[in-house]
């Protein structure tokens, strides 16, 4: 029985150390990117997932974290479906969504388009809405309202599971 309480007593005190260690994150507004992946030829593809990824990667530098699709189920074999359904279980813990160029031909990417607002999560669209998307970041008076939207829609989330560090800011 000693030996049961040792191993309790020693998780509770690694649950406590990665607590506190989980304390040093700061939260940042959540990015689905939702554009077209499938396409005519395998190069056309491969274009695809290059440009979401550098849209991707500049959100990251604008201080948000990303969920990238075509990063993550690009080329990996198995059917549209199965991943149109893990991407619509991702896009809705979104706090916002960036819709990239040429989405409107892509059907996965009007099914994610629908359900954003559907569900009420702000979309911006890539190209026309970049500036906008800085602004959000930095927290500027101007989208203070839109943030406080994000804010609440995370708050929910932070009930569920318990973690709600502070926002970061951009910078």
């Amino acid at each position: 029985m000693d030996e049961i309480e040792d191993k309790q007593a020693l998780n509770m005190e690694e649950a406590a150390r990665l607590d506190n260690e989980l304390t040093r994150f700061k939260r940042r507004l959540l990015v689905y990117v939702s554009g077209k992946y499938s396409d005519r030829d395998e190069w056309s593809v491969d274009c695809n997932i290059h440009y979401a990824k550098l849209v991707a990667v500049q959100l990251w530098d604008m201080g948000y974290a990303v969920l990238c699709p075509h990063a993550n189920a690009g080329r990996m074999g198995f059917g549209a479906d199965v991943f149109l359904e893990g991407d619509m279980v991702m896009l809705e813990r979104s706090d916002l969504v960036v819709m990239l160029p040429n989405w409107e031909s892509s059907h996965g990417a009007k099914l994610e388009h629908h359900l954003a607002l559907k569900l009420g999560i702000p979309v911006y669209y890539w190209g026309c809405g970049q500036l906008d998307l800085m602004r959000l970041a930095t927290d500027e008076p101007s989208c203070r309202g839109a943030r406080a939207c994000m804010l609440h829609r995370a708050d929910r989330l932070a009930q569920v599971t318990g973690y709600h560090p502070q926002f970061s800011r951009a910078g």
